[in-house]
């Protein structure tokens, strides 16, 4: 704040399709009104000459602050450090950022817990999980849910009903096919984005598997 406060906030992010940055999206741009602060979307690449760009074009408008979230690109922080001359914060993604950086994240492994624990006293025993990336803190958090819930509910955990996707739509297609080409099928399934929750829902539709009639 000061004599050249703009009550502009900036978010950047490279995926504001996917429906839970749209929602994010939403919400900051709400809690922003409140507030008194008008909220610029910024679309980005993960590229860092694109990237510079846009934060020297922020720093001209002279921001109040920048939120940022969903750029999978190694580096940014330094980026950030380099050339940002306003506060920055980074919600809940993780990839590869220096712990230095100030974040506000979630707890990925109780809400995972929580999915897992509502799916299993509906008596699944069969329950799939379609991961994130397995370098991702996040992914590996959230790999320790369904061990710990079977645990509490007297089951077996089954690390072969856990399938790798890349919390994009087109692996949650693909690793669905993969698990309905199985021999024992899973009767629910936990994934580890919306988009690959979507990609699961289209598979499931083109073979003629409802949910959640046939498939949690």
């Amino acid at each position: 704040s000061g004599s050249h406060e703009t009550r502009i906030i900036a978010m950047l992010t490279q995926d504001h399709f996917n429906p839970f940055f749209s929602d994010l999206v939403r919400n900051v741009e709400q809690v922003c009104f409140e507030h008194g602060y008008i909220m610029m979307l910024c679309h980005v690449q993960p590229d860092s000459d694109r990237i510079t760009h846009t934060l020297n074009m922020l720093n001209q408008r002279q921001i109040d602050g920048l939120l940022y979230t969903s750029i999978e690109m190694k580096g940014l922080d330094g980026l950030l450090a380099e050339h940002a001359k306003f506060p920055s914060l980074l919600i809940d993604f993780d990839y590869g950022h220096q712990q230095t950086v100030n974040r506000f994240n979630d707890n990925d492994y109780h809400g995972g817990y929580l999915a897992a624990q509502y799916l299993l006293s509906l008596r699944h025993t069969r329950i799939a999980s379609i991961t994130g990336p397995s370098h991702k803190q996040t992914s590996i958090q959230r790999l320790e849910v369904p061990r710990t819930a079977c645990a509490e509910f007297g089951l077996l955990y089954n690390p072969d009903l856990v399938y790798e996707g890349d919390c994009h739509q087109r692996s949650g297609y693909q690793s669905f096919m993969a698990i309905n080409s199985a021999k024992d099928k899973p009767s629910a399934i936990i994934t580890h984005s919306d988009m690959m929750a979507l990609g699961v829902q289209s598979a499931a539709y083109q073979v003629g598997i409802r949910s959640p009639e046939d498939l949690s």
